[in-house]
């Protein structure tokens, strides 16, 4: 979380954690949109998420 917060440029967290640019952009996009309930943790779905898969198999 501090680094979200910080004023750190996101190449350099990418290249810290050893994770693509695009997927860290992306992870703070989404944290940005749904804040602390984006990232629901081991292998769940946010409900938004459920939904859209639900929708998809239709």
């Amino acid at each position: 979380m501090k680094t979200i917060h910080s004023s750190r440029r996101a190449t350099d967290v990418s290249r810290d954690l050893d994770i693509p640019i695009q997927t860290l952009t992306k992870w703070l996009s989404i944290y940005r949109k749904d804040g602390e309930k984006a990232f629901v943790g081991s292998g769940q779905r946010t409900q938004r998420n459920n939904l859209r898969l639900t929708y998809k198999k239709d």
